[in-house]
């Protein structure tokens, strides 16, 4: 696995359901595999649905901290559901796709943390008195004048990813990634944490920055953004905005890595971000700004008063616009009952159907064994405290869940996240 979060890749809120390996992924057609990282052994609800057929529990093999469960799709058009419920956090996530568009999915119940830290080295001396960055994963940065970093608080979560080094010319410490001030790079790839880790980053012989300007259009947007993601699966975030310098020079690129070119705007209570992919860096324009999500999703719940009362949910369906893209994924995002339990809820376009509105209820699991039924997303008149999003793209819908939950790109790969706050 090389990411951890849901990737909206405006440029990523953190994973609470995340997913490793793609629409053919590590497992063989009609097979899923969830893989829950589960330290602390919390009690973990686990259930499936093949088809439209009933929902069913399943037992994991347990390896170490991660629970894997494995369940075979019969479904002729490879329609499967996945709900697992975290006692750790209290959170819940339910996913419905088909087997060809996603296959594995990992869900964080509970990763372990280790400390990261090391020293800035040039010519074997430690860097001070001059910003030096370290970037590892998609979250987690540090910038320091005294010659080192240290990530330990809490630490970063266990897994494998690049660690880029960014040393400036001295002309600006002020603790923040001056493009214009960036004089060398260093990108170190695949460094494994599992356990506290120190790991020096060296300047010496390192190639200078890439101080070469492009630029960046959208129209119609409030913000710009210029990031980069590498192939390993570290993000240097807001390198520039409608002018940029790529700062990461040619000789350490690798196949994988991408810029990501992003532009926001606002209607309202809908806020919608376009993006593009490039494997290399330049002047590029958009083809023009989607349209806002005009209206939310509607809430009421069935079997009320019952120890089953739960969430149904209808909307219509939302159109970017643009030429060449489908809306391939609904999502609603944080959404919070009660203020106690949050749910986190995903259905792609090929397992609704196509279809101008749709009606979702969530399914009766009061029958499995493990539900507790107190885990339900219900009270209608707490409804809408969260985000209603809508996913489109260029490209399969497989590619936009290897986007989503992995950071994996494409060559002008195009991305729009429509979202809307409900009353």
């Amino acid at each position: 696995m090389r990411k951890n979060f849901l990737f909206p890749i405006s440029i990523a809120s953190s994973a609470l359901l995340t997913a490793c390996g793609g629409g053919g992924g590590n497992s063989p057609q009609g097979v899923v595999t969830v893989t829950v990282a589960n330290n602390g052994g919390n009690t973990v609800f686990f259930a499936f649905q093949d088809g439209s057929g009933a929902w069913q529990t399943a037992s994991p093999t347990v390896s170490g901290y991660k629970y894997n469960y494995q369940f075979n799709v019969n479904d002729p058009s490879g329609k499967y559901g996945v709900v697992v419920y975290c006692t750790s956090n209290l959170k819940g996530r339910l996913f419905h796709a088909l087997v060809s568009e996603r296959n594995s999915l990992y869900v964080d119940c509970g990763t372990p943390t280790h400390t990261l830290s090391g020293q800035f080295l040039l010519n074997g001396n430690p860097i001070t008195g001059i910003d030096t960055l370290v970037f590892w994963g998609t979250q987690y940065w540090r910038v320091s004048q005294t010659g080192s970093y240290n990530f330990n608080s809490p630490g970063v979560p266990e897994g494998t990813h690049d660690i880029i080094g960014i040393l400036e010319d001295g002309m600006a410490n002020n603790n923040n990634l001056d493009p214009a001030n960036t004089a060398h790079v260093v990108i170190d790839r695949n460094v494994s944490v599992t356990a506290n880790t120190v790991y020096n980053i060296n300047f010496t012989g390192s190639p200078q920055a890439d101080t070469t300007t492009y630029s960046w259009n959208c129209i119609a947007t409030n913000s710009h953004r210029v990031s980069f993601l590498s192939s390993g699966g570290t993000t240097i975030y807001n390198i520039g905005g409608a002018s940029y310098q790529p700062i990461i020079p040619n000789s350490l690129l690798q196949n994988g890595d991408f810029w990501n070119y992003a532009s926001t705007g606002t209607s309202g209570s809908a806020t919608t971000t376009f993006e593009e992919f490039h494997a290399q860096p330049g002047n590029y324009t958009c083809q023009g700004f989607p349209n806002h999500m005009s209206q939310g999703a509607t809430f009421q719940d069935v079997d009320v008063g019952q120890n089953t009362q739960r969430i149904q949910i209808s909307w219509n369906a939302y159109s970017s616009g643009l030429n060449g893209h489908q809306t391939q994924v609904y999502k609603l995002d944080e959404y919070m009952f009660g203020a106690t339990y949050y749910w986190y809820m995903h259905w792609t376009t090929g397992w609704l159907g196509n279809s101008s509105s749709y009606t979702y209820t969530f399914p009766n699991l009061s029958s499995l064994a493990g539900w507790d039924d107190n885990w339900y997303p219900s009270e209608a008149t707490q409804s809408g405290r969260g985000d209603w999003v809508a996913y489109t793209s260029n490209r399969t819908t497989a590619d936009i869940l290897n986007l989503y939950f992995d950071g994996t790109a494409s060559d002008g790969m195009e991305y729009v996240t429509a979202r809307i706050i409900n009353p």
